[in-house]
């Protein structure tokens, strides 16, 4: 759509995003276990062979368009490896598609992708998404506390809801394949949470628990983060309590600084909650 319109930065951000952010990111990741564990699979990790080079592929013509020399280069080394191929009736789309444009000339001439023609298991991308979600919060609270990234982190879960814990219950060697994990907790009561820093995606709420040098440097952290804040409440109520700034000030000057105000407040409020519970 974006190249139609001749739109090649937006374009652009799409393919980095999914080649980057899905590619990269996760799926390369969540093969890794099954191409290089202990207990090796042949037929699946032939399998997950196959669809890491269809995807290459597809991704590799996407983006010839805008980067058609890196690209060319990398097709004529797949193609040397693994080209020309028979194609034989009763494959499917996606392994038929692939065959063609390992047997065209150059990647400049191959096939471009075309997209399904439907979602079939619109279901999975549903609990695929979740959990990437929550594997978003997890690396979040581990970048928040300066975890090493060869370091194991404890985790422990909690949420109202049975269906949430059940996903991710079932799909604990998605998480261990994407996050340094040790032992995963699904807590019964929300009072069965231990101290530590922790985030909330929806009705799920995630905690690493810490251990004492990371209390103490997760403290210190918290402890200035609200000074910081407590400067800049400092500021604005100096400004708002000014009768004369008041006066001159447009009105919604003024009640975009009550309400940063007010969100500065309670930001300032569930920092000192965290302080506390340590």
């Amino acid at each position: 759509l974006h190249l139609d319109k001749c739109e090649f930065d937006k374009a652009t951000l799409v393919l980095y995003d999914f080649f980057w952010n899905d590619f990269c990111a996760y799926y390369l990741e969540l093969a890794k276990p099954v191409l290089f564990g202990k207990e090796l699979n042949f037929q699946i990790a032939e399998n997950k062979q196959k669809l890491l080079l269809v995807l290459l592929m597809s991704i590799l013509r996407l983006v010839h368009p805008i980067a058609p020399f890196i690209t060319e280069e990398l097709f004529q080394t797949i193609k040397a490896k693994f080209g020309p191929f028979q194609i034989k009736a009763g494959l499917d789309r996606y392994s038929q598609d692939l065959l063609r444009s390992l047997n065209a000339e150059a990647l400049t001439v191959a096939p471009y992708p075309k997209a399904a023609p439907k979602k079939l298991r619109p279901q999975f991308e549903k609990a695929f998404g979740t959990l990437s979600e929550i594997v978003r919060s997890i690396r979040n609270i581990r970048t928040e506390m300066k975890v090493p990234p060869g370091e194991k982190t404890d985790l422990f879960l909690y949420s109202p809801k049975k269906k949430t814990l059940k996903l991710i219950e079932a799909n604990q060697p998605f998480l261990r394949a994407l996050l340094k994990l040790g032992q995963i907790t699904f807590c019964k009561k929300d009072q069965e949470l231990p101290n530590g820093s922790s985030a909330l995606w929806e009705d799920l709420k995630i905690v690493l628990p810490l251990s004492q040098e990371l209390i103490a440097k997760e403290k210190e952290r918290l402890i200035k983060e609200k000074a910081k804040v407590e400067t800049e409440l400092a500021v604005l109520k100096a400004r708002i309590n000014n009768p004369e700034f008041l006066a001159k000030a447009p009105q919604p000057i003024v009640k975009k600084m009550q309400d940063q105000f007010e969100a500065l407040q309670n930001q300032k409020a569930a920092l000192e909650e965290k302080i506390s519970s340590f």
